[in-house]
Formats: C-alpha cells, structure tokens, sequence
C-alpha cells in the first residue's frame, strides 16, 4: 500500500514539475527579462523604488535573487547544452547522416554559401565510412 502510495506522490510531482516548466517556458527569456529589472531597482534606486519596493523586499535581497536566478539561468542552459550534445552524439548524429543524404541544399545567396559548403563536407564525410556519422 505504502509503495502505491509513493507512486501517486511521484507521479504528482513529475507532473507538476512538467507543467512548471511548461509555464516558464512560456514567456522567451523570462528570467532574463527578470534579472535585468531587478538590477534596474538596485541600479536606480531613488523615488518610487525606494519609497515603495524597499520596504517589501530589501536591496540585499533583491541582490541575493539576482545571484541566484543569474546562477540557475547558467545552469538551466547547461544542461540544455549538455543534453542536446549528449542526444547528437547518440542516435541523432547517425539520423542526421541519413536526412543529409536524402536532401539537396541549394542557395544563389553567397551569404548562405559557408553553410551549403559544410552541409556537402559532412555529406561527403558521412559516405566516406569513417566514424564521423557511425
């Protein structure tokens, strides 16, 4: 009964968090946006800040969840980078090779030439046998 009960209790939380995420998620840099306002309020303290944001939440504090969000937004996008780097070099570096050799890049834009030349070096790479794509 205790572990039905601990399944309940985790699955509550996975979908919470999952949900959680799916709400920060919405608004494109939220924490960004954030941070830059609340060191605006310790930047330019007089007048309204001062009189009204203060006395709720002082400027330490205010400089403690600048810290804090600062760090964890680090963070957030390094495990992004880390997971992303992790599923290429898995399954998806071997998926990439097989779309690449269905498709055919084509581009009279001489700023999109650099891409269309490394998109046929990989091609040729992947046909080549080596590790690259394997």
């Amino acid at each position: 009964m205790d572990e039905i009960t601990l399944n309940f209790g985790n699955k509550a939380k996975n979908t919470t968090r999952d949900e959680t995420v799916a709400e920060l998620e919405k608004v494109q840099g939220k924490n960004k946006h954030i941070i830059n306002l609340l060191k605006a309020t310790v930047d330019y303290t007089n007048g309204i800040i001062q009189n009204t944001l203060y006395p709720i939440v002082s400027s330490s504090t205010i400089r403690d969840i600048i810290k804090d969000m600062s760090r964890n937004y680090r963070e957030y996008k390094e495990k992004i980078h880390l997971k992303m780097h992790s599923s290429y070099r898995g399954h998806n570096r071997r998926a990439l090779c097989d779309i690449l050799k269905n498709l055919t890049f084509k581009s009279n834009n001489l700023s999109h030439q650099p891409i269309i030349e490394a998109l046929q070096l990989i091609q040729e790479y992947s046909d080549s046998g080596n590790v690259f794509c394997h």
